[in-house]
């Protein structure tokens, strides 16, 4: 992938705006020089052909979230384990970025999501320990 590829995967999903175009190159290049990493090599067997065909099914009303009641979980734990080291690492990546920065609107607006997503993905730790 290029950082062009990158900037374009991202385009209208600021509140349907694009990002900054060095705020996104930032983020390219600190993952090209630190790759996200998955926790055990057997993590790493899911192809794109895989993620595609998830992204397909995310598409039809097979694929669609289903709502649990409180303090129920339908997460699958081996999804969770698979996308948890790289979620986090991503949310991460973006709150250092957007805190060596002078503050503006957007740039308050990804910190709290950032931050809202690694709550989220604490909260959601507690149902897949061990």
């Amino acid at each position: 992938m290029t950082v062009e590829s990158f900037r374009r995967n991202l385009r209208g999903v600021n509140d349907s705006e694009d990002f900054p175009e060095d705020f996104l190159s930032e983020i390219f290049y600190s993952i090209v020089n630190e790759p996200l990493k998955l926790e055990t090599a057997s993590s790493m067997d899911v192809s794109e052909q895989v993620f595609l065909g998830m992204h397909q099914t995310s598409r039809t009303p097979r694929g669609q979230m289903v709502h649990a009641d409180p303090g129920r979980h339908l997460f699958d734990t081996t999804m969770f384990r698979l996308m948890w080291g790289p979620a986090v690492h991503a949310m991460c990546s973006i709150v250092d970025s957007v805190v060596s920065e002078r503050l503006t609107p957007t740039l308050w607006n990804m910190l709290e999501g950032a931050l809202s997503g690694l709550t989220t993905a604490a909260t959601i730790a507690t149902s897949h320990q061990g």
